[in-house]
């Protein structure tokens, strides 16, 4: 008899051992989901540095968001819905596939057809352009 009672509580304690696993290695898949997941998601203008300065977004003539959609582990697609104010005309409004994503140290970097189109740190998305006078500005958004 005591044979037995030894033997389920084995059988208890391995229970409880693969249920601790089974649970934790779910938690770590929630903990460390993959590169475009952890960056997906909607983000709001909320600046824009240009020459030297950091102007709010309300401030601006320009209002809109950027949507980071996951393609695949290292891949994403910026859908870019920036527009006048006043008139609603089109400032940046684009559909860019394929952008890889390029992790660093705490940041993450913007890659597309081998350059550096923008960066993220933390829950600010960072996108470099060029105005019509060839001016180079950054947009910076706010994950929502």
């Amino acid at each position: 008899m005591k044979a037995l009672h030894y033997s389920l509580k084995s059988i208890m304690v391995g229970f409880i051992a693969l249920a601790l696993l089974v649970s934790s290695c779910k938690e770590k898949e929630k903990i460390n989901p993959d590169l475009a997941a952890q960056v997906a998601g909607n983000y709001s203008f909320t600046e824009i540095e240009f020459q030297g300065e950091t102007i709010p977004a309300l401030e601006t003539s320009v209002k809109g968001s950027v949507k980071v959609i996951r393609a695949d582990e290292f891949t994403v697609d910026v859908d870019l819905n920036m527009r006048q104010k006043t008139t609603n005309d089109e400032f940046m409004v684009e559909l860019v596939k394929g952008v890889i994503l390029s992790p660093g140290n705490g940041t993450t970097d913007l890659m597309y057809n081998g350059k550096k189109v923008g960066q993220i740190k933390g829950d600010r998305l960072f996108i470099s352009s060029v105005d019509g006078d060839n001016e180079p500005f950054t947009l910076v958004c706010t994950k929502q």
